[in-house]
């Protein structure tokens, strides 16, 4: 359940839902990235068979619930945290249409109920209604999309894909002659507005939920993300045409500057460098001043260097996930993909960080392994540290995004038993490598920069 009010998500079955078997079901993980995102699926009592339309079926037994376990109902309701299932990989959605425009926007999950409202609120001009009582949401409505592939449109093989999964949430207080245990006595039923489960009831409450089955042959299998991708507010349209016009018009202006810039500068290297020429270079005014003294050895080389190589491990992880992702081997139907390959990256640019980081501290002047040893436990150690203690409030707070021990220790070991290698194996063969040489002499004294006004 996640809320868009909160920062915290919790387990479905923190709530008194219907669980499978009657006890608290187990997570199905499927990699690393699951886990530390708090992407855990468990599974359900909603039964859906391929083509079956189910009028109302329900998922226990009528439960009576205390005043305590209606309070906790009432509590996440009035927090908008909302409840998410998965089909074939598919998250369910609601589905809402604009009247002017027609456009489709998708919601992700389904209200757990309707909060009490006043009718007042401070931020909208427009009148709400007034709902006197927190309502429960106690039956789901949901429709199931497919069609069959066209590899087996002629063969007599039967297959059939899923390409959409919506939800529309109700309230009904259910009686002993509706949702009955044989579906064909349901026939004609639905869940009309008017009689809904408040929190407030002492009855017992009934859940229940309907399937409905519709074939759409216009949405491909390819691309039964792409609603939820493109779902916005507004029908925004990119135009491809001017990024493109603009980038090369950019890439164009700043290669000119680029030549022009190189030109001027391997000019004036050539006559700083020259010994003959050291009167002439005097007589330089304005930026050229200060060329003796750029590339002079900072009061704190070491930092520096590890600051650099840290950064160069970021930037070439975010360059290599953002080049996966365009090729799609990152798809949003691979959960905690995208997490996982941002942590297996920046563990393996370890290394490109040690050698940058050597190469740095060589041409500094200031070799030593203890520089090496910072630039692998210096940034990691504050991200772990702020992670650790974030972990141990969500502990508290019983989130289900909560970091396990083992996968904390495990986290741990990746850090010092592969990323810290890493870092020293890439220094050693920066270490390795000649020394870097500025393109101009450094000044022996530093150049005194009179104060300003301002």
């Amino acid at each position: 359940m996640t809320s868009t009010k909160t920062a915290i998500p919790y387990d479905y079955y923190s709530l008194p839902f219907c669980k499978p078997f009657n006890k608290n079901p187990k997570a199905q993980v499927e990699n690393f990235g699951e886990i530390l995102w708090g992407d855990s699926i468990k599974p359900s009592l909603y039964a859906a068979h391929m083509g079956v339309n189910v009028t109302c079926r329900r998922l226990c037994n009528p439960r009576t619930y205390d005043a305590k376990e209606m309070q906790a109902f009432q509590k996440r309701i009035e927090e908008g945290y909302r409840g998410h299932l998965i089909l074939d990989n598919l998250p369910v959605s609601e589905v809402f249409t604009q009247k002017i425009k027609g456009f489709r926007s998708f919601m992700l999950g389904y209200p757990l109920g309707t909060p009490k409202t006043t009718g007042k609120q401070k931020k909208s001009k427009l009148p709400l209604p007034v709902v006197p009582v927190t309502i429960l949401n106690n039956h789901l409505a949901l429709t199931i999309k497919y069609n069959r592939p066209e590899d087996l449109v002629t063969s007599s093989t039967k297959g059939f894909r899923i390409v959409g999964f919506h939800v529309v949430a109700h309230s009904y207080k259910h009686d002993e002659t509706t949702c009955v245990m044989d579906d064909r006595k349901n026939v004609g039923w639905f869940p009309k507005p008017g009689n809904p489960v408040t929190v407030e009831d002492k009855d017992p409450v009934v859940w229940s939920y309907s399937i409905t089955w519709l074939k759409d042959e216009a949405l491909g299998w390819g691309s039964r993300w792409d609603p939820y991708l493109e779902s916005a507010e507004t029908d925004a349209k990119i135009h491809w045409f001017s990024i493109v016009n603009s980038l090369l018009i950019m890439l164009f202006l700043s290669g000119m500057v680029a030549m022009i810039l190189l030109r001027s500068l391997h000019k004036d290297f050539n006559r700083y460098n020259d010994p003959d020429n050291a009167d002439e270079a005097q007589e330089e005014t304005g930026w050229k001043l200060v060329h003796g003294d750029v590339f002079r050895t900072p009061e704190n080389p070491s930092i520096l260097a590890t600051y650099i190589g840290t950064g160069c491990q970021l930037l070439g992880m975010a360059l290599i996930t953002i080049f996966f992702a365009l090729l799609g081997f990152l798809s949003p139907a691979n959960r905690g993909g995208l997490l996982t390959a941002v942590l297996l990256l920046f563990i393996l640019l370890g290394s490109y960080a040690g050698y940058v980081t050597a190469r740095l501290c060589k041409m500094f002047r200031c070799h030593s392994w203890q520089n090496i040893f910072m630039v692998g436990t210096f940034f990691p150690g504050q991200v772990f540290v702020v992670f650790f203690a974030m972990d141990m409030m969500l502990w508290g707070k019983h989130a289900s995004n909560a970091v396990p021990a083992t996968t904390m220790l495990a986290l741990l070991a990746l850090w010092l038993c592969v990323s810290l290698p890493l870092v020293f194996v890439g220094a050693i063969v920066g270490y390795k490598r000649p020394t870097i040489e500025p393109p101009v002499t450094v000044n022996p004294m530093p150049r005194h920069i009179p104060e300003q006004r301002w």
